[in-house]
């Protein structure tokens, strides 16, 4: 049996994403899930502290998925984040995204491998799985997602969204 790994190195970033694992950042909209999985990112990217208390252990490329909105809104939301914080950014890969990421895993795993990216943002779940189909199981795109994220071999951050449904059920 080999010894258990030391805890900050069990982290991509620290407490939040483990390395080479999936995490979700999930909530209603307009709270700031995109912006806090970018400065993840940019903190990965830059290998610096941004957000307090929260540690990048390995510093390296990041690939950021946008199913969501545009490239210019993304470089904006990072030029912001950096001179707010005093430091130039470092590049962050950029794609648009529009069909099902698992439809698109060999040519990004290509450019995970290529770019040797690190972390991997999925802006958002919804789209990212795209649809199961009128008579699939409702698990198939969560599935199909997920071993598309394990083709490409990065850690990946999801951001998902809260059931709109169930987030008017709460009192």
């Amino acid at each position: 049996c080999e010894p258990k790994t030391p805890l900050r190195d069990q982290f991509l970033v620290e407490p939040l994403l483990l390395r080479d694992r999936p995490g979700m950042i999930f909530g209603p909209g307009g709270v700031g899930k995109s912006l806090l999985a970018l400065t993840c990112g940019l903190s990965v990217a830059a290998g610096r502290e941004i957000i307090p208390g929260i540690f990048p252990r390995l510093k390296g490329p990041v690939l950021y998925l946008d199913w969501e909105t545009t490239g210019s809104v993304i470089n904006d939301r990072i030029q912001s984040i950096a001179a707010g914080h005093g430091f130039d950014p470092p590049k962050i890969l950029y794609r648009r995204c529009i069909k099902p990421l698992a439809d698109d895993a060999e040519k990004l795993s290509e450019i995970v491998a290529e770019r040797k990216v690190v972390m991997v943002i999925v802006d958002s779940a919804a789209y990212a799985m795209g649809s199961s189909g009128e008579y699939g199981d409702a698990n198939e795109s969560v599935l199909r997602m997920h071993e598309g994220l394990r083709i490409m071999g990065a850690t990946a951050l999801i951001v998902d969204h809260v059931n709109k449904v169930d987030q008017k059920a709460k009192p």
